[in-house]
């Protein structure tokens, strides 16, 4: 049996262990829009929006109050993946490239998340710079 922990990019890592409640409120909005138009957002494909066919009508809805409704659904599910980062639920690994490119892959510790710019979309993290 191996020793390796679980690896997964970000995107399985929300649908796996974040709050259903959060990644169905991403499903019931990203019916709205295509996949290749949530990537233009910055956002991936959790599931919900098409790959292929028309995405569903807007009857009632705006263009601006669902991308408003977008935009909110990631903030929860971001922060409930920060949060569970920070309590040491899960790991994060990664390759620095910033200041210095660096080819192996060390653990990133969860007690940065507060400091964690997420690119899902990219599978990146953007920790900032230190002492700003």
């Amino acid at each position: 049996m191996s020793q390796d922990p679980v690896r997964c990019d970000m995107r399985a890592a929300l649908l796996t262990w974040c709050f259903e409640e959060r990644i169905e409120d991403i499903y019931n909005i990203e019916i709205y829009f295509m996949s290749q138009e949530l990537a233009t957002f910055g956002y991936p494909n959790l599931g919900g929006a098409s790959n292929r066919s028309a995405p569903a009508p807007m009857a009632e809805h705006s263009l601006e109050s669902l991308r408003t409704s977008l935009d909110h659904a990631w903030q929860g599910i971001l922060l409930d993946f920060r949060k569970r980062l920070q309590r040491q639920e899960m790991h994060l690994v990664g390759v620095q490239t910033a200041p210095e490119r660096q080819l192996q892959e060390s653990p990133i510790p969860g007690q940065w998340a507060a400091d964690f710019g997420f690119d899902v979309l990219a599978n990146t993290i953007d920790l900032g710079p230190i002492g700003t």
